[in-house]
């Protein structure tokens, strides 16, 4: 192992190191990512794209994207009301929620149509509390495991999976049910809020490969106001 990287395996914790690596992707998006508006390639944006690229979309994160930009700290380099439909997947619960999502709702929303579609999914607070309440989180921990064997140590009890969800090592910042949400959402001006699942999303966007975590997951889909933003 090279030196710096045994100093710095020495010196900081595992979460603190991976605050660093997410912060320099950051700043390389900063420094290198678009800093005009431009028109868009397609009139569909895949928000907070990760490994998950989907074609026929302007797929947007830190890196690896179409576009690499930090969500967090500058506008979305697109012209206002370019967009027919956002898609966000697993994005909103990595950012604080008075710093960073309400900023980033009123830019979706700025470069949405009127009447445009944003659609987002999160871990479902609701869901995480009912299932450890129903059976001290047996079932939901069996699905994570199923899903993910590596996400929680072996010898875990099975409650450790709320912690799993909550915080996933640190990188969750907020859950969501959808009264939190959807008071978000019309914060960021936006309405016609509804509660829809997985099918909802693939029969609407059959180019969206099935993530199958409705068992997890909230997902609602909200319009931008025919009559602009509020």
């Amino acid at each position: 192992m090279p030196p710096l990287r045994r100093l710095g395996r020495y010196v900081f914790s595992d979460w603190t190191r991976r605050a660093i690596k997410f912060d320099l992707l950051r700043l390389r998006a900063k420094l290198r990512g678009p800093r005009r508006y431009r028109k868009p390639s397609s009139p569909l944006m895949h928000l907070g794209s990760g490994s998950n690229y989907v074609k026929g979309w302007v797929n947007v994160d830190v890196a690896g994207a179409d576009v690499n930009i930090d969500l967090t700290a500058r506008p979305l380099p697109f012209f206002d009301n370019c967009f027919e439909a956002v898609v966000s997947q697993h994005l909103i619960e990595h950012l604080d929620l008075e710093t960073e999502t309400f900023a980033l709702l009123r830019e979706s929303l700025r470069v949405l149509k009127p009447g445009g579609e944003l659609w987002l999914s999160t871990p479902d607070l609701a869901k995480i509390c009912r299932h450890y309440l129903e059976d001290g989180a047996h079932a939901l921990s069996e699905y994570v495991r199923h899903r993910d064997p590596l996400s929680l140590p072996a010898d875990a009890p099975e409650r450790f999976v709320v912690n799993t969800l909550f915080f996933q090592r640190g990188y969750h910042r907020n859950l969501f049910d959808f009264e939190l949400l959807s008071w978000a959402l019309t914060r960021g001006g936006f309405g016609d809020i509804q509660r829809v699942d997985e099918k909802d999303l693939s029969e609407r966007f059959p180019a969206f490969p099935p993530r199958n975590d409705d068992y997890e997951v909230l997902m609602v889909r909200c319009r931008k106001p025919v009559g602009g933003m509020r």
